[in-house]
């Protein structure tokens, strides 16, 4: 990535300099030859003794060669996201940002998650009429998991719900609107289940995996409502969760919304219903893979 064509090939005699004086040291734990600066100081130094553009520039270069360099690029997502952000490339310091928060919510990282999530939000915000509003929706949705994770259930909702804001599948606000979009989505359950060939329609298969994920956001969205005792939010959380993961097909997630719509109608005495979707959530409960969201789904049942 050195910017100077007709000197690269003369790098080795000045870096062996510095090491001479001092100011570097060869990385020995690597295999291929690899200088490090002996002081942070030394380094800050020698960068902000360039050109913005010149770093930029540089900063590129560095995050398109891992790019296009590296057999598994995802241990170096927080790095791609830096070196991009730091070339004003705010798309892909977006991506990587998100992608590295959503390997840290993997590993339970919550903390890191989140900063993740709110630099990639905080990119992608700088692209003006070239934004994404699924990424930020994403992002925002993201960062509630990472609160309910960590047990901060108001927050939670606030960021579960400016997600779903963004999305095709808001969350209503008040009692009266929750009751009246649940009420709606109760109609609609009793009538797929009556004559599913005319109320079952499954979504195109490019938007699936985007319903599954705002199926499973209304369902994380229920855990906080349920934590506070607030009922209207638990119903329509419940029956909206089921419906987005139904329009996108068989799924892990449609047999988790299957069985906390089981509880539900249970609870409200809708003893036919309940066993409906339980008899369903059981059948299906045997192809999840995911060991955690299976064992949600027989506690549920349970």
């Amino acid at each position: 990535v050195f910017p100077v064509e007709e000197t690269r090939g003369r790098l080795d005699p000045h870096l062996e300099t510095l090491a001479r004086r001092d100011l570097t040291a060869v990385a020995e734990h690597i295999a291929s030859p690899s200088y490090l600066f002996k002081h942070i100081t030394t380094q800050e130094v020698a960068y902000n003794l360039m050109l913005v553009s010149q770093r930029s520039e540089l900063h590129q270069s560095v995050g398109e060669w891992l790019e296009n360099n590296l057999d598994d690029p995802s241990p170096y997502y927080p790095l791609l996201a830096h070196h991009f952000g730091q070339a004003g490339d705010l798309k892909r310091a977006a991506q990587y940002n998100q992608m590295a928060g959503r390997q840290a919510l993997a590993k339970y990282a919550s903390v890191e998650a989140m900063a993740f999530f709110e630099a990639a939000i905080a990119a992608d915000a700088l692209r003006g009429e070239q934004s994404s509003r699924t990424l930020r929706s994403h992002c925002h949705i993201l960062i509630g998991d990472a609160l309910i994770d960590s047990n901060r259930v108001l927050p939670a909702e606030r960021a579960l719900r400016q997600g779903l804001a963004l999305s095709s599948a808001p969350a209503p606000g008040g009692t009266f609107g929750n009751l009246l979009v649940c009420a709606r989505l109760g109609i609609l359950s009793w009538a797929q289940r009556r004559w599913p060939a005319l109320f079952l329609r499954l979504a195109p298969e490019a938007e699936r995996a985007e319903l599954q994920f705002l199926a499973r956001a209304h369902q994380r969205l229920t855990e906080a409502i349920y934590l506070r005792n607030w009922m209207p939010g638990v119903l329509h959380g419940g029956f909206r969760a089921l419906n987005l993961a139904q329009r996108g097909g068989p799924s892990a997630m449609l047999t988790a919304t299957e069985a906390n719509i089981a509880v539900v109608m249970s609870a409200m005495g809708f003893d036919k219903a309940g066993a409906y979707y339980e008899a369903r959530a059981r059948a299906g409960v045997v192809a999840v893979e995911s060991l955690s969201l299976r064992t949600y789904v027989l506690f549920a049942l349970a």
